[in-house]
C-alpha cells in the first residue's frame, strides 16, 4: 500500500542590480491525514547574485548537501543553501520508497522566467522511531540564455511539489 504525502511550495526569486537570485520556498501540506505535516527546516536558496551575462543559459548546480557549481557570469553576494524538510506525524518506521519534487511553475516575473530542473533529493530509507524523516532537496537554476536582460528588482514566483511515498 502507498501513501502520497504532498507539499506544495511556493517560491520567490527576486533580482537586485542586473541579476541577483534569491530563492525562498514556503510549504505547506496537502495529504491523506491531518497529523501529518512537512515542515520548512531550511529554504532552498539559490543565494544573491549578480548575472553578468545571460548570452547562454547559466547555471548554478545546488546538491543536497549544500555544495554547489556555477557558471562564472553568477557573482554571488550570498551563497546557495540545499532546502531541508522534515516530516512529522508519519507512522514511526515507516518504509519511505521514494520521494519526488516536480515543478508545477516555474519562477517568473516582469515578463522573464527561470528554470529549475534536475533535482538532487536524498531521505531516510524510513521514518525514525517518532515518526519523523528530513528530506534534502538541490536542484539546478538555469537563465533562458536568450540574451535578453531579467528585470532589476523583480519577484519571480513559482511552485514545486514534494511527494514523499510509503509502503
Amino acid at each position: 500500500m502507498q501513501i502520497f504525502l504532498t507539499a506544495k511550495t511556493k517560491g520567490i526569486v527576486r533580482l537586485i542590480f542586473a541579476h541577483c537570485l534569491y530563492f525562498l520556498f514556503i510549504v505547506g501540506f496537502v495529504g491523506p491525514a491531518a497529523a501529518q505535516s512537512i515542515n520548512t527546516v531550511q529554504d532552498l536558496s539559490f543565494g544573491e547574485a549578480v548575472l553578468t551575462n545571460n548570452m547562454a543559459p547559466r547555471e548554478i548546480i545546488l546538491s543536497e548537501d549544500g555544495s554547489f557549481s556555477n557558471d562564472p557570469e553568477y557573482l554571488f553576494v550570498t551563497t546557495p543553501e540545499p532546502g531541508i524538510y522534515r516530516v512529522v506525524g508519519q507512522t514511526p518506521l515507516r518504509t519511505i520508497t521514494s520521494v519526488t519534487v516536480v515543478v508545477n511553475t516555474q519562477p517568473s516575473g516582469g515578463g522573464r522566467q527561470f528554470i529549475i530542473d534536475n533535482f538532487d533529493v536524498d531521505h531516510p530509507s524510513s521514518t525514525d522511531v517518532a515518526g519523523e524523516a528530513t528530506i534534502r532537496v538541490g536542484a539546478r537554476f538555469r537563465s533562458t540564455g536568450d540574451g535578453t536582460t531579467y528585470p532589476v528588482q523583480t519577484t519571480f514566483n513559482g511552485d514545486l511539489q514534494i511527494t514523499v511515498n510509503y509502503l
